[in-house]
């Protein structure tokens, strides 16, 4: 009866991985940029997932005030880019973090939250409403020196 015990929870605990990817939901085309990740080297390009590398916080000078305040030990970071067609633009990140959208040295309203589909990787997705301009995204508090991030323009 033990070894039919013992037998039963290794086929219970092999198939759970199985039963994990049953529940995983489709990725949406337009997040098909977040399946390869780049190294970043200059300003974020749109559409394309990127590892961003963030610093300590409190070592490095942010775009505006946070949204939240950063805490020791969490990192922080600011990645540029373009907007030329207003509309909504949508950030994704691999991990949690607070995401400051930053234009003119003023932090950017919000107009959604929410996840990524599950399996996906996307951790958060944050919306804002843009006109053209030049933009950064400012990340506070994440656990890790680095982030995936993807920004989806209009």
């Amino acid at each position: 009866m033990k070894v039919f015990r013992l037998f039963a929870l290794a086929l219970i605990a092999l198939s759970a991985p199985v039963a994990a990817q049953e529940g995983c939901e489709p990725v949406p085309v337009e997040w098909a940029g977040w399946s390869a990740s780049t190294a970043m080297t200059g300003d974020l390009e749109p559409g394309t997932r990127s590892e961003m590398v963030l610093a300590p916080a409190g070592s490095l000078k942010l775009a505006a005030a946070p949204g939240k305040e950063a805490v020791t030990g969490m990192y922080v970071g600011v990645a540029w880019f373009n907007v030329e067609t207003a509309g909504k633009v949508r950030i994704a990140l691999d991990q949690g973090a607070w995401i400051d959208l930053v234009k003119d040295g003023a932090a950017v309203s919000s107009t959604g939250h929410g996840h990524g589909p599950k399996c996906s990787g996307i951790r958060k997705i944050v919306d804002f409403e843009l006109a053209p301009g030049r933009y950064g995204i400012q990340i506070v508090n994440a656990p890790k020196d680095r982030i995936g991030v993807m920004a989806l323009l209009p």
